[in-house]
């Protein structure tokens, strides 16, 4: 097993990195910490070094497929660690980025003025994603951190049976709060979703950093009507740059018109080759990093 290195300092400036090099054009000072660029200083896991090396030496990057076995496989084996869990690689569908699937789901299942509920404190992207899709934001609050972050059933429960909510957004675990998500809590959300015709969009792009005993479950663990799940390995193997994520959408109805999106109407259906391979290595071989990952996130928080 390869030991990581996670306490390694490695400079990132003059890479066109985002958190380093651009500091100021987010916050106007260059003398900070950007520590809310959701990247990591982490080396990438040489699994996923070797295997884009190795690409590389083919010299033609060409237009590339994502619909085969090796891409759908490896996310369903990822997930399927956890001997509970059960996936059909057929639900997946490759999309460029999480927020991009995002955008799209809420397209599908709402109209303009139509609202999309979310709990806050949240990711800040989903603000602009949603107010600039003509949807309506509608914060549930969760409660305090000294009380777990909590959810108000009661307000939720008002906010979806209003007409014009038409969406969920949830994130498992929570960004920013780390909250994760219990299967009773989850079935509980469905269920009042299902009551109110409300589409139910789950992002679980941090869905590896789970600590203790706590058990991450997925929603279509749950249900496989009404819900989709938005993720990617980027967040976990720190490889945004490369470009991809992928949705799980277990109705074929929804699936085909989500890759109509895709495909016919913003011509996105060509894979980013070194995302794919990142993505498919990650999951087939990194394991291991992943347990070392949250092992010493879980040491440096405390």
């Amino acid at each position: 097993m390869t030991d990581y290195h996670f306490d390694q300092v490695i400079d990132r400036h003059h890479t066109f990195s985002t958190q380093w090099d651009y500091i100021a054009d987010r916050f106007g000072r260059n003398d900070i910490l950007p520590f809310s660029i959701s990247d990591t200083d982490f080396a990438v896991p040489p699994v996923v070094q070797t295997a884009l090396f190795d690409r590389l030496q083919h010299p033609i990057y060409g237009y590339t497929r994502w619909n085969h076995a090796d891409f759908k496989t490896s996310i369903q084996h990822w997930f399927e660690r956890d001997k509970s869990v059960t996936v059909d690689p057929e639900w997946v569908v490759y999309s460029p980025s999480v927020v991009f699937s995002i955008a799209t789901l809420i397209r599908l299942h709402s109209e303009p003025n139509d609202s999309v509920a979310v709990f806050t404190p949240m990711y800040d992207a989903f603000y602009n994603v949603i107010a600039s899709n003509d949807r309506l934001l509608i914060p549930i609050r969760l409660q305090a951190a000294d009380e777990g972050y909590q959810l108000d059933w009661d307000s939720l429960a008002t906010t979806l049976a209003a007409p014009q909510t038409k969406v969920l957004l949830l994130t498992n675990p929570h960004n920013p709060t780390g909250r994760l998500f219990s299967k009773a809590e989850l079935q509980r959300l469905y269920q009042l979703c299902q009551q109110n015709h409300v589409f139910l969009i789950s992002d679980d792009i941090h869905r590896d950093i789970i600590y203790g005993d706590n058990r991450y479950v997925p929603i279509t663990e749950v249900a496989q009507n009404g819900v989709a799940l938005c993720c990617s390995g980027s967040k976990t193997f720190n490889t945004p740059g490369l470009i991809g994520s992928y949705v799980m959408i277990p109705d074929q109805t929804l699936r085909d018109r989500f890759l109509v999106e895709l495909k016919q109407k913003n011509a996105l259906s060509s894979v980013s080759i070194m995302g794919m391979t990142a993505q498919i290595a990650a999951y087939n071989g990194g394991s291991d990093y992943v347990d070392q990952l949250v092992a010493y996130l879980d040491a440096t928080c405390r």
